[in-house]
């Protein structure tokens, strides 16, 4: 394995690859061979310098073709430096974040993926103002336009979750989330430390426990029923500068296939029911109830195992 040199990446990080990418991948594949039989399996992600993801899964394992992969970059060090690694990568110089200010007229590639890797090095909430960052709100513009394939994918997500004072709204609006789990859900776990010790404190034991419900609700608003089967956190302890806390998912997106009757009103934002369905409650109550790894604790543990 390559030194790692490269802003948030880390043998934690490889982990994560290794341990819950790959497999995941491995199984999306299989279950489309089974299905269709065929092996294509088209992916989506940000490629970053060195490309460790697309490493892995295309050029190691060989799960995913050359010609299947889509991948944007919006750092043209970092775009220069996967090319000089792989030559043949078609790389977007798109900043993910615009996506929802942009019309589908204007995107060059279609949204039709089996894997959506979105590994972002931004916070979440991050927003000083406005009731969404334009992270989440790219996350679920791509619902939106994921549907119009009517397929079913699986979506990793890695965000910063360190806290930001200056984030005012961000810190509102996930304030509110938590309080809303403890009023729907009877989940107080996290409301009572919120309310103790202020937002600052595990700050990403919140994250960890609002996005979840913030994807799922995103998933339905465009006929998608979303499954959180994957959260962890981890600290990459191989940073020469200040060590961020980061939080990861994966999320398991299946198409619903809702009455031509509903479609349009789904996908523009229409009144059809989903706000009170007691499916999406259901999911977002599982997504809480969902163990939390520490990564770094568990490879701790593992080395304990092997001596």
């Amino acid at each position: 394995m390559p030194k790692r040199r490269y802003k948030f990446d880390s043998k934690e990080k490889a982990w994560i690859r290794e341990k819950i990418w790959l497999p995941v991948v491995k199984r999306e594949v299989d279950e489309i061979h089974k299905a269709n039989n065929k092996d294509s399996v088209r992916y989506f992600t940000f490629c970053g310098p060195l490309a460790f993801d697309i490493e892995l899964l295309v050029v190691d394992h060989k799960m995913i073709k050359e010609n299947d992969v889509v991948t944007w970059e919006k750092d043209e060090k970092a775009r220069k430096s996967a090319k000089r690694k792989f030559p043949w990568l078609n790389i977007e110089p798109i900043q993910f974040d615009s996506l929802w200010t942009t019309t589908l007229a204007n995107t060059k590639h279609r949204f039709d993926f089996d894997i959506i890797n979105l590994d972002f090095t931004c916070r979440p909430f991050r927003n000083a103002s406005g009731e969404m960052s334009h992270e989440l709100l790219g996350i679920r513009e791509l619902f939106r336009r994921q549907r119009i394939s009517s397929k079913s994918f699986h979506l990793f997500l890695t965000f910063n979750a360190n806290y930001d004072p200056l984030a005012h709204d961000g810190n509102l609006s996930l304030t509110r989330v938590i309080y809303d789990h403890a009023r729907r859900f009877g989940f107080h776990e996290g409301y009572f430390r919120l309310a103790t010790k202020g937002v600052e404190d595990n700050h990403h034991l919140y994250i960890l426990e609002a996005l979840p419900s913030i994807i799922i609700r995103f998933g339905y608003e465009s006929a998608y029923s979303v499954s959180c089967i994957f959260k962890c956190f981890y600290v990459p302890h191989d940073r020469p500068t200040r060590h961020p806390c980061m939080v990861s998912f994966v999320f398991k997106c299946e198409w619903t296939n809702p009455p031509l009757s509903l479609a349009d009103s789904q996908r523009w934002g229409g009144e059809v029911g989903w706000q009170h369905s007691e499916q999406l409650k259901r999911d977002q109550l599982t997504a809480l109830k969902l163990p939390i790894v520490n990564v770094n604790f568990t490879m701790r543990q593992k080395k304990k195992i092997k001596k």
